[in-house]
C-alpha cells in the first residue's frame, strides 16, 4: 500500500506551479521530505509557536494581557476549539493501492479545525489545499462534513469554511494520480518514494 499525506500533495502542487527560479528548490524540498530530512523555516516556526500559544491559552497555561496584539486573535480562535480533541490521526483509502493519512489539529463538535498562519491573507487562500479534501473524505461516513481553517496574519484572524462534496474525492484521487504519473518521468523521485514506502512497511 502507498501512503500520502495532504501536506505532501500540497508540496507537490507547489513544485508543479513553481516558476523556473523556484522549481529546483521546491523539487529538492520534495525529495528531502521523502528522504526524512526535516527543515524548519522561520515562517514554519512562527506558525508552530502561534499554534502552541493558542493551545496553551485554551489549557490555561498561558495568559495574555489586553495590550498584546495577539490577545483578540488567540481568544477568538480559542472559542472555536476549546474542548476539542487534538492531533487526531485519520486515514482513508482513496485508490486501490493508495491511502491518504494525517493528523487533524482539532476535532470539535463534528467540525475539523486547522490553525494556519500567513504573512498575507486573501480569500480563499486555502481553496486548493488538500487537507480539507483528505480529512473530510476520511470522516464523512462519521457524519463529519465541515472543515474550518482558522487563519491569522498576526493582525487579525479569518475563517475559511469548506463542506464535503462528493466531487472532492475525485479531486483528491486526481491529485494523487498526478503525483504517481510524475514519478514515471523522475527516476530520483520515484526511487525516494519507493524507499520511503519500504521504510514504512518495515516499521509497521
Amino acid at each position: 500500500m502507498k501512503y500520502l499525506s495532504p501536506t505532501f500533495l500540497d508540496s507537490f502542487r507547489y513544485y508543479c506551479d513553481a516558476n523556473d527560479e523556484y522549481a529546483d528548490k521546491s523539487r529538492r524540498d520534495l525529495l528531502d521530505r521523502l528522504n526524512g530530512i526535516s527543515v524548519t523555516t522561520e515562517a514554519m516556526q512562527m506558525g508552530t509557536d502561534f499554534e502552541n500559544l493558542v493551545y496553551a491559552y485554551v489549557d490555561g497555561r498561558a495568559s495574555l494581557d489586553s495590550e498584546n496584539p495577539l490577545t483578540p486573535i488567540v481568544e477568538g480562535m480559542a472559542g472555536y476549539i476549546r474542548g476539542g480533541l487534538r492531533q487526531v490521526r485519520v486515514e482513508t483509502q482513496i485508490l486501490p493501492d493508495v491511502v491518504i493519512h494525517g493528523f487533524i489539529d482539532v476535532l470539535h463538535k463534528n467540525t475539523v479545525y486547522d490553525i494556519k498562519t500567513t504573512s498575507r491573507y486573501e480569500f480563499p487562500k486555502f481553496l486548493r489545499k488538500n487537507q480539507h479534501l483528505a480529512y473530510l473524505a476520511a470522516l464523512k461516513d462519521c457524519g463529519i462534513t465541515t472543515f474550518k481553517y482558522l487563519i491569522t496574519d498576526f493582525s487579525s484572524y479569518y475563517v475559511e469554511t469548506y463542506h464535503w462534496r462528493d466531487s472532492m474525492l475525485d479531486e483528491l484521487r486526481g491529485r494523487a494520480n498526478s503525483f504517481f504519473d510524475y514519478l514515471k518521468i523522475d527516476p530520483e523521485m520515484s526511487e525516494a518514494f519507493r524507499l520511503k514506502t519500504e521504510r514504512r512497511d518495515k516499521n509497521v
